[in-house]
């Protein structure tokens, strides 16, 4: 997320939302208990 100004250590405030845009920041759950900020890029076959 450097690209986007987010560097290790920084706190980001979220939004809860059900649906992402392509190209918003979002954050990724993975397993419940770790999460990982991700760029959503949509293809025309996948996401």
């Amino acid at each position: 997320m450097i690209d986007e100004g987010i560097f290790d250590g920084d706190i980001v405030v979220i939004r809860k939302q059900e649906v992402a845009e392509n190209g918003q920041t979002v954050v990724a759950v993975i397993d419940d208990n770790e999460a990982t900020l991700k760029k959503t890029i949509s293809r025309e076959w996948k996401v």
